[in-house]
C-alpha cells in the first residue's frame, strides 16, 4: 500500500508509476480511500520480465483524479521510493540454452564425464538427485547435477570399474529433476528441454588391463642365452620405460628379466644366462611385475593390474657350467 500520515479521500482514479525493466507502467488505484493506506493493482502482463527489480516512480499520478486530506486540502504526492530489487517480474521462465558434455577423448575410471547446462537467465538447483541420464555402452547411468545458483549447472558422472563404450556415449533430453528443483531469479519453475548433441568421440574405459599369462619355452638354458618371458595382456599396453621387470631365481640366485617398452598386446621380458649359473630343478618366477619406475597403462590410462599366476617352470632348467678336465691318467 501507499501509506499518508493521516487519512485521504480518493476522488478518480490516481496511478503509481513504475519501471519494469525499462518499460514505464502504472499501477491504478484499487481501494483505501477514508483511510491513509491506499491500494494501486497492476497485473502484469505478457513480455513483462524485470529480473533485478521493478523501480518505484516519484509522485503518484494524478490525472483526472485527486488525493485530499479530509479537510479537502490536496496530499503532497511526493515520496522517496523503497527499495524494491527484490519484486522481480518474468513472464518466461529460464529454460536451457544448451548442454555442453565432455570433450572428446578416453575416460578412464575416476575421472569425470561433466556436461555443462546452459541456461537463458539464471537458476537455483535445490537438491541432490537431478541427473542427465546417460548411456555408457549397455547400461544407463546418471550425471548427477550440482546444486547452486547461476546461468550454468554441471552434472557430473565419474567412471567406475567396468564402465565401457568404444562407440560413444550418448546422452538424453529432458533433465530429470528427481524431488529436486530448478527456479528462476522469480521462482518460475526452469524448462528442462534440451536438444543433446552427438557424442561419437567420448568414449569410457573403466575396464583395467590384466596379465592373462606369461609364457616361457621349457629348455636347458646356458651361457649367453636368454630366458625370453612373453608377457600377455588383456588389451593393449603402453609400457613407458624398459626399468620394469619379473623377478627371477636361478637356483638360489635372485635376477631381473628386464621387460621392453613399447604398445601392444604382449612384451617380452628377458634375462641372459651367465657362466655358472645352474638350477637343476626349475627357476622361480615372482607372481607380480615390479614397476621400477615405468608405467604400465590402456589407452585410456588404467594401470595393468601387475599380479599374476607363474606357469609351471619345473621343466626351465639352467646349466652354464664348463666341463673341467678332473684328472689325466697315464697308462
Amino acid at each position: 500500500p501507499v501509506t499518508f500520515d493521516e487519512d485521504v479521500i480518493v476522488d478518480g482514479s490516481p496511478q503509481l508509476n513504475f519501471l519494469i525493466g525499462a518499460s514505464p507502467q502504472q499501477a491504478t488505484y484499487l481501494s483505501g480511500s477514508g483511510g491513509p493506506n491506499l491500494i494501486f493493482k497492476y497485473t502484469v502482463a505478457t513480455g513483462d520480465n524485470d529480473l533485478d527489480g521493478i523501480e518505484l516512480i516519484s509522485p503518484l499520478g494524478t490525472v483526472s483524479a485527486t488525493i485530499k486530506s479530509t479537510n479537502a486540502v490536496n496530499a503532497n504526492l511526493v515520496f522517496s521510493p523503497g527499495v524494491t530489487t527484490g519484486v522481480k517480474v518474468s513472464t518466461t521462465s529460464s529454460g536451457i540454452l544448451s548442454v555442453t558434455p565432455p570433450a572428446p577423448g578416453s575416460y578412464k575410471i575416476g575421472e569425470n564425464l561433466d556436461f555443462i547446462i546452459n541456461w537463458s537467465g539464471p537458476v537455483t538447483l535445490a537438491g541432490a538427485d537431478a541427473a542427465i541420464y546417460l548411456t555408457i555402452g549397455e547400461n544407463t547411468e546418471q550425471a548427477i547435477c550440482i546444486a547452486g545458483t547461476g546461468e550454468t549447472t554441471t552434472c557430473r558422472y565419474t567412471v567406475k570399474a567396468l564402465d565401457l563404450d568404444t562407440n560413444g556415449i550418448a546422452h538424453t533430453s529432458p533433465v530429470k529433476p528427481g524431488a529436486s528443483t530448478f527456479t528462476d531469479a522469480v521462482g518460475a519453475s526452469a524448462d528442462l528441454n534440451f536438444t543433446p548433441l552427438d557424442t561419437p568421440t567420448v568414449f569410457v574405459d573403466g575396464v583395467v588391463p590384466e596379465i592373462d599369462s606369461v609364457t616361457i619355452v621349457d629348455d636347458t638354458y646356458q651361457a649367453g642365452q636368454n630366458l625370453d618371458f612373453t608377457v600377455n595382456f588383456s588389451e593393449s599396453v603402453v609400457i613407458t620405460a624398459a626399468t620394469s621387470y619379473l623377478a627371477i631365481t636361478i637356483g638360489s640366485t635372485p635376477r631381473s628379466a628386464l621387460c621392453q617398452a613399447g604398445t601392444a598386446l604382449s612384451t617380452t621380458c628377458s634375462y641372459t644366462i651367465q657362466a655358472g649359473e645352474v638350477d637343476t630343478n626349475g627357476i622361480d618366477l615372482a607372481p607380480s611385475v615390479e614397476l621400477a619406475g615405468s608405467t604400465w597403462l590402456d589407452v585410456a590410462g588404467n594401470a595393468v593390474t601387475p599380479g599374476f599366476t607363474p606357469p609351471t617352470l619345473t621343466s626351465v632348467l639352467v646349466d652354464a657350467t664348463q666341463a673341467v678336465i678332473e684328472s689325466v691318467a697315464v697308462t
